[in-house]
């Protein structure tokens, strides 16, 4: 079943932008183009974890940092691979692997050993310890695999349906100790009230490939993945809005700081599963204030994709990725922020519902654009290119069956504005 959105109006900000969110994202360390960061977990607002890879599947890199980001140490692990980490508290922490090893610290990351594994050959993409013997994790075959007893034991459960690609995409969490989530795949989506025990499927629409997903509660959430698309539900995953995109660029990983405020990361990396397309590497960076309705390109100055992001607080931040790259933000989050919303740009359409003549009306565009209107599958019915300036259009669209359409305002940054338009 579908739930209908309100309201969608989605706005990346150019450079020529007149709303005032200057990026504030520094980069802590130089670029290394054989580094892949593919998780991290902070402890506090001082201490956390970056792990990945060196040389694209080598050997594991761990970075931790104790004063914020300022400096790090590093680990190497050689023959394996740092997939995924959570800490359980301030000192124990676990990480999932390449080939489905799991190894501990009992001392806040000074050392690592090897405790268990889990279907040796398939990468863990997803780690999730909730205490000292529970935890889940998602690989890349399609399981979700339950750890349970001093030893962390492995046991498959029911839900099945998931992947993930290496390095690994989906999420999974829990809220407390009864309820959780996982999600990836092509529209995957399950929770549980009952710590793992059994789960539900409540299935997003199989045309979003889910790289990400976040719950700000067990009735609101949101999944995001390739594509730049993104769903939301308000009853805990039993209607979900149609997938809706706000870049061309994926969207790896997504947290809410609450309900309202919070961010998302992706890009573009060289890997031809993410570019199909050879589209030139980017690192983006969005911000949402209104619950994942609307979403604001918060930096684009990263050379290649982010592939995690973690909140600390309103005034702190991290994202990782490709190149190395561990970003920070620590001066402008959520606190500090204007906009004038009479210069964003906008579009309108009349009539609405339309026998066939659309009269187009656009603002504030600032430069050249293309018109999109697509059906509710997504497939491009009718478009056209607008040269700076333009003010108005018309549109003959007769041959457009009788239906529900979107007519989106796009620039090369990705989709500015979306408006629904009904055709009889």
């Amino acid at each position: 079943m579908t739930l209908s959105v309100k309201k969608i109006v989605l706005i990346l900000l150019a450079a020529t932008s007149t709303l005032n969110a200057s990026a504030q994202w520094v980069q802590l360390l130089p670029s290394n183009s054989e580094y892949e960061f593919w998780d991290m977990h902070f402890l506090n607002a001082d201490t956390g974890f970056v792990v990945g890879a060196e040389d694209y599947g080598y050997n594991g890199l761990i970075f931790r940092t104790t004063n914020g980001g300022d400096s790090w140490d590093t680990t190497l692990m050689l023959g394996t691979n740092m997939m995924s980490v959570h800490f359980i508290n301030d000192t124990i922490g676990f990480m999932g692997t390449q080939d489905g090893g799991i190894y501990k610290t009992s001392n806040m990351g000074g050392w690592w050993s090897y405790y268990t594994y889990c279907l040796f050959g398939a990468d863990i993409t997803n780690l999730y310890v909730y205490d000292i013997d529970s935890a889940f994790n998602t690989n890349n075959n399609g399981t979700l695999q339950k750890l349970k007893g001093p030893n962390m034991l492995c046991q498959v459960t029911a839900y099945s349906g998931f992947h993930g690609f290496f390095p690994g995409t989906g999420a999974i969490r829990f809220l407390n100790s009864q309820f959780g989530y996982v999600a990836g795949g092509d529209g995957a989506f399950a929770i549980t009230n009952d710590g793992g025990a059994t789960w539900v499927y409540r299935n997003t629409d199989p045309s979003l490939n889910i790289f990400a997903a976040w719950m700000t509660s067990e009735t609101h959430g949101i999944v995001a993945g390739r594509g730049g698309k993104i769903s939301m539900t308000f009853d805990g995953g039993v209607n979900w809005s149609t997938p809706f995109s706000i870049s061309n660029y994926h969207i790896f990983d997504i947290q809410m700081l609450d309900s309202l405020r919070g961010y998302a990361v992706g890009g573009i990396d060289g890997h031809p599963h993410y570019n199909t397309n050879l589209t030139p590497l980017k690192g983006m960076i969005w911000k949402t204030y209104d619950g994942g309705y609307t979403w604001m390109v918060e930096d684009s100055s990263a050379t290649n994709m982010f592939s995690a992001l973690q909140i600390i607080h309103d005034s702190l931040a991290f994202a990782v990725g490709y190149n190395g790259q561990i970003f920070r933000n620590q001066t402008h989050m959520f606190a500090d922020f204007s906009v004038d919303e009479t210069q964003w740009p906008t579009i309108s359409a009349i009539p609405s519902p339309t026998f066939g003549n659309l009269q187009i009306h656009l603002q504030h565009t600032n430069g050249p654009v293309q018109l999109v209107l697509s059906d509710v599958t997504g497939r491009t019915v009718h478009q056209e290119f607008v040269p700076t300036g333009t003010t108005e259009l018309y549109w003959e669209i007769h041959h457009v069956p009788s239906g529900l359409y979107f007519l989106q305002l796009k620039t090369h940054g990705g989709i500015l504005v979306t408006k629904k338009i009904l055709k009889q």
